[in-house]
């Protein structure tokens, strides 16, 4: 997990003269361009100085191209320098500012535009107001440019909407105007609708605002018109000051020049609004945010927050002076519109200061760098010559990384004849060939297939000839010890090596290595793997330095029953906060065609750190809220289907409940998939009393195989009960009562499961003779008893098997077993009675929350 360390201090009193900074190196973004004949693209020169401020330089430097017939960057008299692709070629861009330059390559194609398009696709305007239209040309190469000053724009109508070279528009009169752009021979229009809708009111935000003395505060005017709408009107307002002399204006941004106080008032469309500004004189200042470790390439914005004479607070960022005492570690823009942007160029730490009227704040800042490595268990040959491997990050990513890995696999030993008809090929799974046998092909060339997502990719990718690298997980952050796995189907056998490589792409799209490359090896032979039709979901926790269950964040897993195709199916939130906006208990319908899971993306309050249910298709489309609980008051966890698909049954936690008088209770749920006919289960004399007499709660419940009963357990404070609860006609019998002497602290752990023959299989566990822990057998009418296998203590007899689950067909348990002394868990599948043991592996996780069986 990433999480920084970012000191802030306050100094009072000016600090000594110190020489002006000098320039020490300049960066021109971006680093290369490729642009068609004719194009223009905007560039950028930023300037390091030696005190570790950034600033942009574009128009004060000066500008040259090694060949200038093929491309150069021009600027026109008030205009930001451009380049301009003149003639096909290859150039070099050079910038210069204060004796220092900077290089950028331009190649310049041949491409010939095809069409154009402008967004958005209708503009609607009141009279006075303005709006941006922007042109984008696709072309033949398959790029396509953003245009800007190579568009011509012009208007149907400049009584009603007016455009400039730009495509800035200005609503005039109400009606309709056609606004055409024209690049070339291409042209592409939109229509612009000018309301008939008056201003009835302007209103300035901050009201009532503080500044300090020598800071700029930005302003808001919002009018409100004749159709009840607002509409933000701060660039078309007129702005003035009753006193110049204390708050003066560049339009709508405000400068403290005194102390003292002036109204500043905004007029729109013959309507005024105002608001109080007083300046005061700023007593201290400080550095935010308080954490801030950065990955080496990834800028992060820092803040400078002045308290004032008057106690209020302000962000004074726009207006310090920023500097960094370690250049080769980070450096802090000073540019306008990213001033306090840190970024880090190199490991280690920096002091970055703010400076505003003779304050200082300082802030720690540690850069670290990226790197991976390889965690690669054995190869497995999976059923059509399915094989996999993973990587594992030895640092976090931070939420703006861009991804790409690269899989490069060789194959050793090819066929012998490739021109073999299918069924004589030795392939496993589909007779696919990845090799043609053309004439002059070599057979053991590597095949590399690059791709993946532009974000973080996260989950199983499947490496093809075909589709590539997809990634096909909709996970976007990776945590540090992240697995990522990787899966591909072999179409023939033989001795394969892959080369794993993960890249960071840059902002002109370049690849940059992180890390080491890692070589692997796998023989793909004939033999598949049993047929096993289910898969295993569980939900663990992939944070190694979670002490406790709360301290956790769930997330879901899957491996087959023969302990093949382990992966991570969601995501892991990268840094961590809190265990929310995170993924547990995903269970799938009998169906195979929708996936419940409880989500934190809802919780702001509640309790047990749950969530609340959603529901999607088993493909991830049409993802919805399946409960309509408030995320304020409740919880929601062990979901869990009737096995003919039409009934969820869940437990609700809620702070306050609707049910009467009750407050931090616990009710099980039964609801249909699809949203409607939510049920609580009421049990009378146990739960559907009013207050003050206690209730107990139901959880753990768990359907008949009939789908027609509904097993759930009851927690008393003297005794837990097995309650068999009729979904035709509400009624319930007990099945079991441990309420009797000498039993009175035992317990059912988790969910009871039905066998085949209609017999309860649940784990039994006493708090008062704790070496008393086995699974037990009954049946259903309360008799035949019986211990089916013991389960595991350690030497505190604390549990180290628990979380069984039976198979669909009632033939085998899933569990965890923890190993005493590591803590690490292994999922494990066995006969009931504990015989054929096999194990699943080792998930990422200290805490495995749930097993899920599905065919």
């Amino acid at each position: 997990m990433l999480l920084g360390l970012v000191a802030a201090a306050v100094l009072v009193g000016c600090g000594s003269e110190k020489s002006t900074p000098t320039v020490k190196s300049l960066r021109i973004t971006p680093e290369s361009f490729s642009l068609a004949v004719g194009i223009g693209a905007d560039v950028t020169a930023t300037a390091t100085f030696s005190d570790g401020s950034t600033r942009d330089v574009t128009r004060e430097a000066s500008w040259s191209s090694t060949d200038a017939a093929v491309g150069a960057v021009s600027s026109e008299e008030g205009a930001a320098p451009q380049v301009r692709a003149l003639a096909k070629g290859q150039t070099t861009l050079r910038a210069t500012y204060s004796d220092v330059s900077a290089q950028a390559r331009l190649d310049v194609t041949d491409a010939t535009a095809v069409s154009l398009s402008i967004e958005p696709k209708e503009l609607s305007l009141a009279a006075g107001l303005s709006g941006q239209l922007a042109a984008t040309a696709s072309f033949s190469d398959g790029t396509s440019h953003g245009l800007t000053s190579d568009i011509i724009w012009s208007s149907s109508n400049e009584a009603i909407a007016e455009v400039n070279a730009s495509g800035l528009v200005r609503a005039g009169s109400p009606g309709e105007a056609t606004l055409k752009a024209r690049f070339g021979t291409l042209e592409a229009t939109v229509k612009a609708t000018v309301t008939a809708a008056v201003v009835t009111s302007v209103a300035v935000t901050p009201g009532d605002a503080s500044m300090a003395r020598g800071s700029t505060l930005m302003l808001t005017a919002m009018a409100t018109r004749s159709d009840g709408t607002t509409v933000d009107v701060s660039n078309e307002a007129t702005w003035s000051s009753s006193d110049v002399n204390i708050v003066s204006l560049n339009k709508r941004v405000a400068s403290g020049v005194a102390l003292g106080g002036a109204r500043i008032t905004a007029t729109f469309a013959g309507m005024s609004g105002g608001t109080e500004v007083t300046v005061s004189e700023a007593a201290a200042l400080a550095v935010t945010p308080a954490a801030s470790m950065l990955i080496e390439g990834h800028p992060s914005q820092l803040h400078a927050e002045a308290t004032l004479s008057n106690g209020r607070t302000q962000d004074v960022t726009a207006s310090a002076a920023w500097t960094s005492n370690t250049t080769e570690v980070a450096v802090v823009s000073m540019t306008a519109s990213t001033r306090g942007q840190v970024t880090p160029v190199g490991q280690g730490s920096a002091t970055i200061t703010a400076t505003f009227n003779g304050l200082r704040g300082t802030g720690q800042v540690s850069v670290s760098k990226l790197s991976i490595t390889s965690v690669v268990p054995t190869f497995q040959t999976m059923e059509d010559g399915v094989v996999s491997f993973t990587a594992r990050l030895t640092k976090a990513l931070p939420p703006s990384a861009r991804l790409r890995w690269r899989v490069s696999v060789i194959r050793h030993n090819p066929p012998a004849d490739l021109h073999l008809p299918p069924t004589d090929s030795p392939v496993v799974g589909q007779p696919v060939r990845y090799f043609s046998g053309a004439a002059g092909e070599v057979a053991d060339r590597p095949e590399t297939w690059t791709g993946g997502s532009e974000t973080d990719p996260s989950g199983a990718a499947y490496v093809g000839q075909e589709a590539g690298f997809e990634v096909v997980s909709t996970g976007l952050q990776g945590a540090e010890g992240h697995t990522y796995s990787f899966r591909t189907r072999f179409a023939i056998k033989g001795d394969y090596r892959f080369n794993v490589e993960l890249f960071e792409v840059g902002a002109a799209g370049g690849l940059a290595r992180i890390g080491d490359a890692t070589e692997l090896s796998a023989t793909v032979g004939t033999m598949r793997a049993t047929d096993a039709s289910e898969l295993l979901f569980f939900t663990a926790s992939p944070s190694a330095e979670a002490q406790t269950e709360e301290e956790a964040f769930p997330q879901a897993f899957a491996v087959r029953p023969d302990g093949s195709q382990f992966r991570q199916i969601t995501h892991a939130p990268t840094p961590f906060f809190s265990p929310r906006d995170v993924h547990s208990e995903v269970i799938r319908s009998p169906d195979r065609k929708s996936v419940v899971w409880v989500d934190g993306r809802d919780k702001f309050g509640g309790i047990y750190f749950q969530g609340l249910l959603y529901i999607a298709d088993a493909d991830g489309g049409r993802v919805r809220r399946l409960t309509q609980a408030s995320s304020l008051l409740c919880g929601e966890r062990m979901p869990e289907f009737s096995p003919d698909g039409q009934w969820i049954s869940f437990m609700r936690s809620c702070m306050r409940d609707p049910y009467p008088g009750r407050d931090g209770v616990e009710f099980t749920y039964i609801i249909r998939a699809d949203g409607t006919d939510e049920r609580r289960v009421l049990i009378s004399g146990i739960n559907d009393m009013p207050q003050p007499s206690p209730i107990s709660p139901l959880v753990f419940s768990s359907f008949s195989r009939d789908s027609k009963t509904l097993y759930t357990v009851q927690y008393a404070m003297a005794g837990v009960q097995l309650w068999a609860f009729s979904l035709e006609d509400g009624s319930a019998r007990s099945i079991i009562n441990f309420s009797v002497p000498g039993q009175e602290r035992a317990s059912i752990v988790r969910f009871p499961m039905e066998l085949p023959n209609g017999d309860l299989l649940y784990h039994y566990w006493s708090a008062d003779v704790k070496s008393d822990t086995w699974l037990e057998r009954i049946r259903p009418d309360g008799t035949g008893r019986e211990i089916v296998r013991p389960v595991m203590l350690g030497s505190s007899s604390e549990l180290l098997q628990s979380l069984f689950t039976l198979s669909p067909d009632g033939t085998k348990v899933a569990y965890t077993e923890r190993d005493p002394v590591t803590g690490i868990n292994t999922i494990m599948v066995s006969n009931p009675d504990g015989s054929e043991a096999v194990s699943m592996g080792n998930p990422p996780a200290y805490f495995v929350r749930r097993i899920f069986w599905a065919r």
